[in-house]
């Protein structure tokens, strides 16, 4: 299997983040797979924004521990 962009946007933010993680991220997956059961996910949705602070006027996107909110019932995001 080769690792394939986790992006369908063909900006050049997209192509960074995904060589810097996604790609490498798959290949991971990959490999550690052939030795234990191995799981993963994309988060795509759009990320909550943090109670009490203004949104920044740029696209946030879902950014690093933008999912958390989906896991649990916090007070963090609104």
């Amino acid at each position: 299997m080769r690792p394939t962009p986790t992006s369908s946007r063909p900006d050049s933010r997209s192509r960074l983040t995904d060589s810097s993680w996604a790609v490498p991220a798959a290949e991971t997956n990959r490999l550690l797979s052939s030795r234990t059961p191995t799981y993963t996910f994309e988060f795509a949705r759009k990320a909550p924004w943090y109670a009490g602070l203004p949104e920044p006027v740029w696209s946030a996107g879902s950014h690093h521990l933008s999912d958390v909110a989906y896991f649990f019932d916090s007070s963090v995001s609104r």
